[in-house]
């Protein structure tokens, strides 16, 4: 009697074999249906994609932040429909009494690679209950980074989402290989109970065009004096941190940008956001 027992091996091989050629063409069928997924994606190496380039004046009362992406950035750019406002730039801040963040400052930025950024993948951003986009903890204490509101003069205020944000390369001015904007605090006024903070386009608040006003996250201006915050009995929640009797406040401004769909004619897919950038501080506290 002949040993068939080879030759069922062999057959169950074939089968396997065949099984798996069925499945890779049914997957392609799948991706062709689909399309396969394309990524906007630079890279963070300083110097390699793009460059931010950070400026304040010695009153501390405005910043300027520039953004521009370099050549080897071309094939991922060329992936953004003109109509799109992509790429755009988000600004958030956290208030302290003291003028120097360096304890915590890092945690916050690699929180937000986490949250947000992930890897080339990312999210838009989620707002908690008190406000805030991000919290990072060390057990004993949270550290929360809030986002600016903007609001058009003459309007309500709003909150910033994608794709748009709070600058955009559809803004006078704006390109798609560069962004830039200047954060400029109002002129104090003996009196006032409150500062605001205006975004303009460009190098300067004098001679460039205002894009709106950046509220707080609760859509209101800011409180410049520690007294003005320890006496209510309900703490706003980006000022909770404030504990020091010192009368001095600061608003420390972070910024990061954003590219996100939102054409027909975008060729790709995914949210990208870069890492977070400390962009440097504003001097609440009037000097007199």
């Amino acid at each position: 009697m002949l040993d068939r027992r080879p030759r069922i091996l062999c057959s169950r091989k074939c089968s396997s074999v065949a099984s798996v050629f069925i499945f890779l063409c049914g997957l392609l069928v799948v991706l062709a249906g689909c399309g396969i997924p394309s990524w906007f994606y630079v890279y963070d190496t300083s110097g390699t994609d793009y460059l931010w380039t950070i400026s304040s004046n010695s009153d501390e009362d405005t910043l300027t932040v520039s953004l521009e992406f370099t050549s080897s950035a071309e094939t991922s750019l060329a992936k953004i429909d003109d109509s799109s406002p992509a790429p755009s730039l988000m600004f958030f801040y956290i208030i302290d009494d003291s003028d120097s963040i360096v304890d915590y400052s890092s945690d916050i930025i690699s929180q937000f690679s986490t949250t947000y950024k992930r890897k080339g993948s990312g999210s838009s951003l989620r707002h908690a209950s008190d406000g805030s986009v991000l919290t990072y903890s060390t057990g004993s204490v949270d550290y929360k980074l809030f986002p600016f509101m903007y609001q058009v003069i003459g309007e309500d205020s709003a909150i910033a989402t994608a794709p748009d944000y709070l600058l955009n390369k559809l803004d006078a001015g704006q390109t798609k290989e560069a962004l830039k904007g200047t954060l400029a605090l109002d002129q104090y006024n003996i009196g006032d109970e409150t500062r605001a903070i205006y975004l303009y386009t460009g190098n300067s608040a004098d001679d460039e065009e205002l894009l709106s006003k950046l509220p707080r996250f609760n859509g209101e201006d800011f409180l410049y004096a520690v007294s003005q915050v320890t006496s209510p009995s309900t703490t706003p929640a980006d000022y909770d941190r404030i504990t020091s009797s010192s009368d001095e406040l600061y608003v420390h401004v972070f910024v990061a940008f954003n590219v996100t769909p939102s054409q027909s004619g975008d060729s790709f897919n995914n949210i990208f956001w870069s890492s977070l950038k400390y962009a440097g501080r504003i001097k609440l506290t009037p000097s007199s």
